[in-house]
């Protein structure tokens, strides 16, 4: 069995995150929720989700430099909080591409994702969440450029979101699966962020194996000095020696609550 550094490191956050759940009942007799210092992660998953009848508003701006590609997302993101726990989300994304080495003009595809989120623990010191979110192909078949996946096929990705607060700092964990077409890829990512004052310094290793492992380390930082706005900003390194792959990322969040 091949094991790499970086799920072995999830594990152990894992473990770290199973001792805090004693604490749990405890703090699941006291009304305060898990503390949301900001309203998302640049690159994973996180585990704050819409209360009931909160909507919340995102523009998420990326670009990258990945397996010889440009790579431009612009992507438009409704989140609502259907009950005080389940939260549904839909967003419009599109994506355009084209190779590192020519000048061909970029490739454009739009694709609609959907899904679900549930939250299963929401304590002071402790929370996790399920969602499962779908991808679908809104464009005329076509392939992207030679070097990146096929856009045209169905995705689907289910995660497991653990977080866990100590002191100030908070820790997340996001697991999942992403099943596209007959391919599989399995994705493990570790998140910290620290609040000081109105800015939340971040910091991500994400980490995706399928025929081989990919580690990125992403840096970031966000504004959160509106309770019902966020700024945030970030970027990603490939670790991995065999390859010089980056990108950066730029989102705005507004958040409102539609009646009481």
């Amino acid at each position: 069995m091949m094991h790499t550094p970086i799920f072995s490191t999830s594990t152990l956050l894992l473990l770290l995150l199973i001792h805090t759940l004693p604490l749990c009942a405890q703090d699941a007799q006291q009304q305060d929720g898990f503390e949301e210092p900001v309203k998302e992660l640049n690159f994973m998953e996180s585990v704050y989700n819409q209360e009931k009848k909160e909507f919340q508003l995102s523009l998420f701006g990326n670009h990258f430099e990945r397996g010889g590609l440009h790579m431009y997302n612009l992507r438009y993101e409704v989140e609502y909080g259907v009950t005080q726990r389940l939260q549904a989300e839909v967003s419009l994304l599109n994506t355009r591409a084209r190779p590192l080495e020519t000048a061909m003009d970029h490739q454009s595809f739009y694709l609609l994702e959907g899904g679900l989120l549930y939250n299963l623990i929401d304590t002071r010191r402790f929370a996790a969440v399920v969602s499962m979110v779908g991808l679908f192909p809104l464009n005329e078949k076509k392939s992207m450029p030679e070097g990146e996946e096929d856009v045209n096929v169905y995705q689907y990705t289910p995660h497991l979101v653990l977080a866990t607060q100590l002191g100030r700092l908070q820790l997340h964990l996001d697991n999942g699966l992403e099943f596209r077409g007959a391919d599989r890829e399995y994705f493990s990512n570790l998140g910290a962020i620290l609040p000081l004052g109105d800015f939340v310094p971040m910091l991500e290793l994400l980490c995706s194996y399928e025929d081989e492992t990919e580690v990125f380390l992403g840096p970031g930082l966000a504004w959160s000095g509106l309770e019902s706005f966020n700024i945030i900003a970030g970027s990603t390194f490939d670790l991995n020696r065999n390859s010089k792959q980056w990108g950066v990322n730029l989102a705005f969040i507004y958040e409102f609550k539609a009646g009481q």
